[in-house]
């Protein structure tokens, strides 16, 4: 630590606290960007639970479709196909939301494509069909034995499985971002932890430089300079005011026996100083001040 003796104390004072500044610069430097991460995977993660959700409803809606079916081939009511009707229009609208938040994501718009087209395939081949079939009593029987046969269970099964694939691509994505979440979460929690460690290290390192490099020093240069004088009053107790007061003390003294010197030398022996300094100030003015009275008696 030699080098830090022979630099200044403000550069001193720099170094000391230009590290803990950068320390806790970079600590939240870093904490602010796993923040903006958290913040985007959660943006993320509710992203997420829309897709799910929407694809949900669309299931949903078919299922109320496929409700409405059935219930118009028991009773053989227009009004049980309400439900059907309904299911294809939030079926509709679902599967155009789900596309939209999917935009950035070319399976799952596939996927999208696959589910319109089975459903339309179950619509035409199955729903269209029992219900035509439905509005003649010649062909009712054939409208039952149709729905009997399982006929639109293939379509349907089919949505369902789309449906289960789209959740479940979904999932693993949620998965992967709450993992990306927790790690931030991990690395702002060690970020805060490390930074504190390492201001309370530096903090510590900086105290004992600064007592080994300044305090000391300065305790020591206080501790000579009183003894070139007694410290005037500069309002100040600690050792900078002891060191201004005693500067002041000396200079004081100093202009004192400088004058007393130039009086001397112009023959004046009568004007002697009595100013009292005190330290080697004091001893040099009253050595002065034996010389005046030597030469006043020899004058005499």
């Amino acid at each position: 630590m030699n080098w830090m003796q022979n630099i200044s104390t403000t550069k001193k004072l720099i170094v000391a606290f230009g590290i803990i500044i950068m320390i806790v610069i970079a600590s939240n430097a870093t904490i602010f960007m796993k923040n903006a991460e958290i913040k985007q995977t959660i943006k993320w993660t509710d992203h997420t639970n829309a897709v799910i959700a929407t694809v949900t409803e669309a299931l949903a809606a078919m299922v109320d479709r496929e409700t409405g079916l059935r219930g118009y081939l028991i009773a053989g009511e227009k009004n049980f196909l309400d439900p059907y009707y309904g299911g294809e229009k939030n079926f509709d609208q679902s599967l155009a939301k789900f596309r939209e938040l999917t935009s950035d994501n070319p399976a799952q718009q596939q996927r999208a494509a696959q589910l319109e087209d089975k459903a339309n395939i179950w619509k035409k081949d199955v729903a269209e069909v029992e219900i035509a079939l439905m509005g003649s009593e010649a062909t009712k029987a054939q409208a039952h034995a149709m729905e009997a046969s399982g006929a639109g269970k293939t379509s349907m099964d089919a949505i369902r499985g789309i449906v289960s694939e789209i959740i479940a691509t979904e999932q693993a994505l949620m998965v992967t971002r709450l993992e990306a979440q927790q790690n931030a979460f991990q690395v702002g929690d060690m970020t805060v932890m490390i930074g504190a460690i390492a201001i309370l290290f530096m903090s510590i390192v900086s105290y004992f430089a600064i007592m080994k490099l300044i305090a000391k020093p300065v305790v020591l240069v206080t501790q000579k300079l009183a003894l070139l004088a007694d410290a005037d009053d500069v309002g100040r107790r600690d050792e900078i005011g002891v060191m201004m007061g005693t500067v002041q003390a000396v200079e004081r003294a100093f202009k004192d026996i400088a004058a007393t010197v130039g009086r001397v030398s112009e023959g004046d022996l009568k004007l002697a100083d009595t100013s009292k300094y005190g330290g080697l100030s004091q001893t040099v003015g009253d050595a002065l001040q034996g010389m005046v009275g030597n030469l006043r008696n020899t004058a005499a």
